[in-house]
């Protein structure tokens, strides 16, 4: 029997995008002083830590990504989540036909993999974020979001045509493992679980990336 792993599938911020937001976050915690900001690449996660063998997955997932077909989303709501303790702040989109379209992608790949994990539940409403800052104290939400929105000038319009598969390495590390067009099934990432190529039609081999 396969070793299960940890993936996961997230949306990536183009390099601009993400370097535009970098600057953001890291003027004003300059600023602010606060040190819980992301330091990874900036990204929506749509299905978050499935665990599984990997090769039966990843095939049915590359095989429902292509009948989807791509969009764009807008970026132009700074917003926040709270917990018991402290909060969490980040870039969404206001845009509710935007929403609906991603969400779609997170149930989506929901019913995919829950026949691999039919335990797996999903009661909880999706909210399609970019995580900003976390482990806020809560006094301090409304502070940093005000600095964060006084500096966000340029709504970010983010083209979702691709879903990269992530595969935890250790507890803190992700490294990604496939790369999915929607509409088409043309990339390809060696997955280090079976030390051998998975087999896709029409693929053809890309580098191999590290994420946090």
């Amino acid at each position: 029997m396969s070793k299960e792993t940890s993936y996961s599938a997230i949306i990536k911020l183009p390099t601009d995008q993400s370097n535009y937001l970098r600057n953001i976050v890291d003027r004003v915690n300059t600023n602010y002083n606060f040190t819980n900001k992301v330091e990874s690449d900036f990204h929506i996660t749509i299905e978050p830590r499935q665990y599984s063998s990997g090769r039966n997955f990843l095939i049915d997932l590359g095989e429902w990504l292509k009948l989807q077909t791509p969009f764009d989303i807008t970026l132009d709501k700074i917003d926040h989540f709270e917990g018991r303790n402290n909060g969490l702040l980040f870039l969404t989109t206001s845009d509710s036909e935007a929403r609906d379209r991603i969400s779609d992608l997170h149930y989506g790949i929901h019913e995919v993999v829950k026949p691999k994990d039919p335990n797996r539940q999903n009661n909880v409403e999706f909210i399609p974020h970019i995580t900003l800052f976390s482990k806020i104290p809560l006094e301090e939400i409304d502070l940093l979001k005000n600095k964060v929105i006084e500096n966000y000038d340029n709504n970010l319009t983010l083209p979702v045509s691709e879903i990269i598969v992530t595969k935890m390495t250790d507890e803190i590390s992700w490294k990604e493992c496939c790369r999915f067009n929607l509409g088409e099934m043309e990339e390809y990432l060696f997955d280090y679980s079976f030390n051998e190529q998975i087999t896709f039609p029409t693929l053809r081999p890309i580098s191999v990336r590290t994420t946090n």
